[in-house]
């Protein structure tokens, strides 16, 4: 490899650990991979979650891989999830148990989201999308607050990466075991 196909490559991959997937970015992958990324990034933060409802938290994470696993849509069930953890979320104070818990309720909105638009109605994949963007955002802001949004970054690239390369429709369900660890290089110092 050349000198300037390095510094390009360099410049690439620090670019990518400044800014995050956008919408735009995930609105390329299939519905059903949007949740799964999504219920992914929620998910590698979870640990952050302390205090009372880590049930809900948990269980509306479940919601969106159960059903991007399955690509069955439910949007009852993901919806009210999406509205429990919401409810907590409000009530915590700006740290990263807070970001978490909205983390996971955007999450289980994505799948929300995803299930409307399998069921027809328009746009909501690109809700759905928009909502994953947000998972995005929560998780790296919960992860700041431990010094690891660096590290989370680069997972969550990665992640991007593989649902990316992958040609599934919208009607593919996503393996569970798509992404493989969580974390490739080990967890970040301090982390729960």
């Amino acid at each position: 490899m050349n000198s300037s196909v390095k510094r390009l490559t360099g410049s690439i991959l620090r670019m990518k650990n400044l800014f995050l997937p956008s919408q735009d970015d995930l609105s390329r992958l299939s519905r059903w991979a949007i949740v799964a990324f999504a219920a992914r990034c929620a998910c590698r933060v979870r640990p952050l979650y302390q205090g009372a409802n880590s049930e809900l938290i948990e269980q509306a994470i479940g919601i969106a891989q159960e059903l991007s696993a399955k690509a069955v849509p439910s949007p009852v069930r993901a919806n009210n999830y999406a509205a429990q953890v919401g409810a907590v979320a409000k009530q915590l104070k700006e740290g990263p148990s807070a970001h978490v818990a909205w983390a996971a309720c955007a999450a289980a909105a994505a799948a929300e989201r995803a299930s409307r638009a399998a069921n027809g109605v328009p746009r909501a994949d690109l809700n759905a999308a928009e909502q994953s963007a947000s998972v995005v955002h929560y998780a790296r802001r919960a992860a700041g607050f431990y010094g690891a949004d660096t590290l989370v970054n680069a997972a969550i690239w990665r992640d991007f990466d593989i649902l990316d390369a992958q040609r599934w429709t919208n009607d593919t369900p996503v393996p569970r075991g798509v992404f493989g660890v969580m974390w490739r290089d080990g967890k970040p110092t301090g982390w729960p």
